[in-house]
């Protein structure tokens, strides 16, 4: 709209077209989705990544075997089983060399570990890892102090957690609770979540 009130007229964008020509309307809707799928899965070859999937499964076994499972058990096949206990854990989240083994953040993120459910601990490993999958413990995740200035130690209990996943660096700040802990990770693993899934 213009100073003196008067706008410009925006012509409306024309509809789609299919590719022989006719336009989409409500009636066509449907058939012209499916067209699109059908162009978009033709340009990333996607049949030519499934037929390579399945002539490497049939190196092993037939790859029409793999119907005995559902779509949940494929995926915790494809997937780690991400199960631990505390021995495993102290294998797999280590201190980084500025905090000592019994320091109390690490063994609150432990515990804290221990109690997550199955969605949980995928999102934690997905946060730090950037993987779906369990770090072995020649790459375990190392917990580093969060680096702050002198202002901002007053303040650390506001502070997330932060991440470097190339590395599977967790860089925690050092909270005065297990309950700040469980609190700030959780928020930060949710941010991820919402973030990038």
């Amino acid at each position: 709209e213009f100073a003196d009130g008067s706008a410009v007229a925006r012509a409306a964008p024309p509809p789609p077209v299919c590719s022989d020509g006719w336009q989409v309307t409500v009636a066509n809707l449907q058939a012209y989705a499916e067209e699109e799928l059908r162009s978009s899965l033709s340009m990333l070859r996607v049949e030519e990544q499934v037929e390579a999937v399945r002539r490497g499964i049939s190196c092993v076994f037939p790859w029409r075997m793999l119907s005995v499972f559902s779509p949940e058990e494929m995926q915790q096949k494809l997937w780690s089983d991400l199960q631990w206990d505390e021995i495993k854990l102290e294998k797999i989240v280590r201190p980084g060399p500025m905090w000592p083994e019994d320091k109390e953040q690490i063994n609150w993120l432990r515990k804290e570990m221990l109690a997550m459910d199955m969605p949980q601990r995928r999102a934690f490993i997905k946060f730090v890892t950037a993987s779906v999958c369990m770090p072995p413990e020649e790459n375990p995740i190392i917990v580093h102090p969060q680096v702050t200035s002198r202002k901002d130690m007053e303040d650390w209990d506001r502070k997330l957690p932060t991440c470097r996943t190339c590395a599977n660096y967790l860089y925690l700040p050092p909270y005065s609770s297990h309950l700040i802990l469980q609190e700030r990770l959780g928020k930060a693993i949710w941010e991820e979540h919402i973030a990038f899934d």
